[in-house]
């Protein structure tokens, strides 16, 4: 699966805090585009960073975003079926599901 990542126009180059605390962190942010989902999670690729410590996805529709920082990867879950209303689980949605029609997730992303 492809996923298209766009930076805020006005933080073309990302943002770069250079303060003793931050220690050169970089921060971006902007959109992301899925095409379809592959199981395990799709890989999300960041130009301009080593690495990425963490990547902020809001809720969407009832799905939920995962990002993890040591494989570069996102994951997307939604609410499955339970037996009972006050269970909610969230699994992974299908391999090959198709997620064309969000076109802007919105993000935010950190690392150096």
């Amino acid at each position: 699966m492809a996923v298209t990542v766009t930076y805020a126009a006005r933080l073309q180059n990302n943002l770069n805090v250079n303060s003793h605390a931050a220690r050169n962190t970089k921060f971006a942010f902007g959109t992301l585009a899925p095409s379809s989902y592959t199981g395990g999670g799709v890989a999300l690729t960041f130009t301009g960073f080593r690495n990425v410590s963490g990547v902020i996805i809001p809720n969407t529709s009832g799905y939920m975003f995962e990002y993890r920082p040591g494989s570069n990867v996102m994951t997307v879950r939604w609410q499955q079926a339970t037996g009972t209303a006050t269970q909610q689980i969230f699994g992974e949605i299908p391999s090959d599901t198709q997620l064309s029609s969000w076109t802007a997730l919105p993000f935010f992303a950190w690392g150096n």
